[in-house]
């Protein structure tokens, strides 16, 4: 199943850039469906971006309760995202700043 849905836009003060999850859909394992979930940077004023899939640990927790307890961060070489369980990503900068 194929779709595309803004799902939450993390607070980034200050910054040039926006950053989004999207819900992009469901994956079929042998005995559940699971969402799946997208990460788009891109500049605030521009419609192109840079996307990643990416997964979202929330165990069954209400997915909003669970971003709003996630963290965003943007230094001179990227941006970090950081779940509560633990998991962190990082995005370095040469992948975004040109809306790739």
């Amino acid at each position: 199943m194929s779709y595309e849905k803004q799902l939450y836009e993390f607070p980034l003060g200050g910054s040039e850039y926006r950053v989004t999850l999207l819900r992009s859909g469901a994956e079929l394992t042998l005995l559940s469906v699971r969402p799946r979930y997208k990460l788009r940077i891109a500049r605030k004023l521009g419609a192109t971006g840079h996307e990643l899939d990416v997964p979202i640990f929330d165990f069954d927790d209400d997915v909003i309760a669970y971003l709003n307890r996630s963290q965003i961060t943007e230094s001179g070489e990227g941006i970090t995202f950081n779940q509560p369980s633990g998991h962190t990503l990082f995005v370095p900068k040469r992948w975004y700043e040109a809306g790739r």
